[in-house]
């Protein structure tokens, strides 16, 4: 995510919320391996094969890897940030600035929260842990 030019603060606020969702495992399936949804960022639908998670296996498919490759769900992570999900692109323009105030933020738990309710958008989403861990791959890194 440094590379793509994300600052170490939103870097971090994002690994948090992986951390939540899935312990960031790219092969991780909610509900123990039951679904609905799968990988770092935990996509819906894997267990009906539609909606985000279908968009995550095809670019797979397109590169001839398997949806569970680390590289291309952080590749999918940035495309639906610069757009491919327009649902995340609208939260985050509407109410946070947009994607570039969120790149370059120095706030380690507003880039936590931000990426939870423009991106993950959790039906529980558990925010102290989301943090603290967002916190210690701060402090760590």
């Amino acid at each position: 995510m440094i590379k793509a030019g994300f600052s170490k603060a939103s870097t971090c606020g994002i690994m948090g919320n992986m951390y939540q969702e899935s312990g960031v495992n790219p092969a991780n399936i909610q509900g123990g391996g039951k679904g609905p949804a799968a990988g770092i960022c935990q996509w819906e639908n894997y267990t009906k094969g539609v909606g985000r998670w279908k968009r995550l296996d095809a670019m797979a498919k397109g590169r001839g890897v398997p949806w569970t490759d680390l590289k291309v769900q952080l590749d999918f992570l940035i495309f639906e940030l610069q757009g491919g999900d327009p649902t995340t692109k609208t939260l985050m323009d509407r109410n946070y600035g947009g994607l570039n105030s969120f790149m370059h933020t120095t706030n380690v738990e507003w880039a936590t929260k931000v990426f939870e309710t423009c991106f993950e958008r959790a039906g529980k989403p558990n925010m102290p842990r989301r943090i603290k861990k967002a916190l210690e791959y701060y402090e760590r890194f």
